[in-house]
């Protein structure tokens, strides 16, 4: 059961700090959210166990800030729970040490 998000990023060049945002619909640099977490500007890795809750969509986003200003990174959509498509599975055939039917 997932109950947390786990995200990892790269980032070219320094900041100040950067701003963890996250929401269960869909927002642009205009209408996001409140911050969820501030990191120094030398972190790239955060683990997210505030209020996930498996078998829902999130969207996710980071912010880095430099002097002030902040630049939003691509709003990724994350699913929490595994693969959204696995009801539409038939049969999964797995060939690397024979076949296992799953």
């Amino acid at each position: 059961m997932t109950d947390r998000l786990v995200l990892n990023w790269d980032l070219d060049g320094f900041c100040d700090e950067q701003h963890y945002y996250c929401s269960e619909t869909p927002f642009t640099t205009i209408t996001k959210p409140s911050v969820k977490a501030i990191f120094l500007g030398d972190i790239r890795t955060y683990t997210d166990n505030t209020a996930i809750e498996s078998g829902k969509t999130y969207y996710v986003a980071i912010g880095s800030v430099k002097n002030n200003t902040e630049k939003l990174s691509e709003v990724r959509e994350v699913f929490a729970g595994g693969d959204p498509y696995w009801s539409n599975v038939v049969a999964l055939l797995r060939f690397e040490n024979g076949i296992i039917d799953d």
